[in-house]
């Protein structure tokens, strides 16, 4: 943001103030705020290769009220004893967060745990988190999943039958379809039985979903110490600056990230006075990488940045449950094992992402003051000669063995600060490296020529260099920045029975998938699903949280002959 910068002072004075007193408020240790997630499956047992559907209900303290809370939720499939299989982060609407995991075919059979869980909640217990039991069939693979903890005597899992209620109806069109035949439901709620969330609806493979949950209890339900705050908008990045010599948080050091997307995001901001930072990413969705540097005006310091884990790590031993497959169950299990493996010759193969073309066309800065396009001039030997002959504002100053650039212009306040100085949107903090650079790398070289001001930071002005390929080998970056891929919000829920494609056979052990189903007052809902191309018993199943927020259940079955 360009800025006057005679009452900036004044006004961060006043900003910070009203930003410490909001804190205060909100995270008073007199009044804890406790999150409760409930997660929802399309069945329990699934084969490698397949997607677990689910449903996220977000539950928060009446303290939240008027605040804003949670907007992002984190669902991995982990092992008994906490290590992440497959993790993912979803965003929360309507206090609802829907996704998909896929199971990748390196995963053994066994009986695994999906979670859910909100940065906020991990400054409590990681037994405060909802799981639920599922079990995974790898029909490549003899290995099982070993004994690999003993349970926790202080905490206590049991089993609980989520109740069958009769507040919910299931009518059909009929009790046996030929294959491929179009199936209609009707739900329908009782007057007066208001739900206050959407449900959800699956159509499984008879025998693979399953009407238990967890309940876990003999942890102790507080918040000690706040450690991570919750995500109020998007993903989230946090961590601590600490000196290199001697592991000493560094406060007020300013950290600069920048998150590469095909738009690239920039962020900076001040560490607090123990060191700590945070920053919102957005709502990008995918992996990407992230780079982050973070530097000091203060003598004998080496700033190292330290990024918290974005998963939880915490120890945990929940119940070890053997895999089994009893004798009866084994029909079905060589139908699931079939069946996924049919549905994945006929699916169609996931390209491969081709590498991110950044785009530097949308800058934070806005429209330049100035562009230097390299290829309009009679090519120099270095960048210096660039910009000695053709960028007479801009000066090179030598300071002990480094140099730096200082930027000039009518505003004489230009003087009194630095400039930002980036390649590619990555900051710069000497000139050394970009000098380094052969002008045949850069493309061209924009400029802000009045004072600018990023996050907390007031810079004399820009000197962006922009290069004609995104390829960071050529480029040294400064000292003791880092680069790490960081996962932002997982795709899309893939649609699940809502294909109309006759020339592909519809195989597999989810014939329908819809998660947000709304059943008011009295009222009733109806939906078509296609009955499939393989004969077989099915299950029709609804849940949810009912007014009391506690779990419920309704069956149906049919047949496909």
């Amino acid at each position: 943001m360009k800025v006057n910068l005679k009452y900036y002072q004044l006004f961060l004075v006043l900003l910070l103030s009203l930003q410490a007193k909001s804190f205060a408020q909100s995270f008073n240790n007199d009044s804890l705020i406790f999150e409760q997630l409930y997660l929802i499956s399309d069945r329990d047992i699934y084969c490698v290769d397949e997607t677990i559907h689910v449903k996220i209900y977000c539950q928060y303290s009446s303290q939240t009220k008027g605040l804003d809370w949670s907007n992002v939720v984190y669902c991995e499939l982990i092992t008994p004893d906490g290590r992440p299989v497959v993790k993912n982060k979803f965003l929360v609407s309507n206090k609802c967060a829907l996704g998909d995991l896929s199971i990748p075919r390196s995963v053994i059979s066994g009986n695994y745990y999906l979670r859910s869980y909100t940065k906020w909640m991990r400054n409590q217990s990681p037994y405060s988190y909802n799981y639920k039991q599922i079990k995974i069939v790898n029909p490549f693979s003899i290995e099982v999943i070993p004994n690999i903890v003993s349970k926790d005597d202080k905490i206590k899992v049991e089993n609980s039958e989520k109740q069958k209620t009769d507040f919910v109806s299931i009518t059909k069109s009929d009790s046996a379809f030929l294959r491929n035949e179009l199936v209609q439901l009707t739900i329908k709620t009782k007057r007066g039985d208001f739900l206050p969330n959407s449900t959800t609806l699956s159509v499984v493979k008879k025998g693979t979903n399953h009407s238990n949950y967890l309940k876990i209890d003999g942890f102790e339900r507080k918040i000690s110490e706040i450690k991570y705050i919750p995500e109020t908008r998007g993903v989230s990045l946090s961590g601590k600056v600490v000196n290199k010599l001697d592991s000493l948080p560094v406060p007020y050091s300013n950290v600069w990230i920048t998150l590469l997307t095909e738009e690239p995001v920039t962020r900076e901001d001040l560490t607090d006075a123990n060191g700590n930072f945070y920053f919102d990413l957005g709502k990008e969705k995918g992996k990407f990488d992230l780079f982050i540097q973070a530097n000091t005006s203060k003598d004998k310091v080496e700033p190292v940045v330290w990024v918290d884990n974005d998963y939880s790590y915490a120890k945990l031993n929940l119940p070890f449950t053997p895999f089994e497959v009893a004798d009866s169950d084994a029909e079905l299990y060589k139908s699931l094992m079939v069946n996924s493996q049919f549905k994945s010759i006929f699916m169609p193969d996931k390209a491969l992402p081709d590498s991110i073309k950044l785009s530097f066309n949308k800058l934070f800065y806005g429209k330049p003051d100035f562009v230097l396009k390299i290829d309009n001039f009679i090519e120099l030997p270095s960048v210096e000669d660039y910009i000695r002959e053709l960028l007479p504002n801009i000066r090179i100053r030598k300071e002990g063995t480094k140099r730096f650039f200082k930027l000039y212009g009518a505003n004489p306040e230009m003087g009194f600060y630095d400039p930002l100085v980036m390649v590619n949107l990555i900051k710069f903090n000497d000139a050394e490296k970009i000098l380094e650079l052969s002008p045949k790398q850069i493309d061209r070289v924009e400029l802000i020529e009045v004072p600018f001001l990023k996050g907390e930071m007031i810079y004399g002005g820009i000197i962006h260099f922009i290069t004609k390929s995104a390829n960071f080998k050529n480029i040294n970056f400064p000292d003791g920045s880092i680069f790490v891929e960081y996962d932002m919000l997982g795709e899309e829920e893939k649609a699940v029975g809502k294909e109309n494609n006759q020339a592909v056979p519809l195989i597999g052990n989810c014939l329908y998938w819809n998660p947000s189903i709304n059943l008011s007052n009295g009222g009733e809902t109806t939906l078509h699903f296609n009955a499939g191309s393989e004969i077989g018993d099915y299950e029709i199943v609804i849940e949810g949280l009912d007014k009391e927020n506690q779990p419920f259940q309704v069956r149906d079955s049919f047949t496909v002959k």
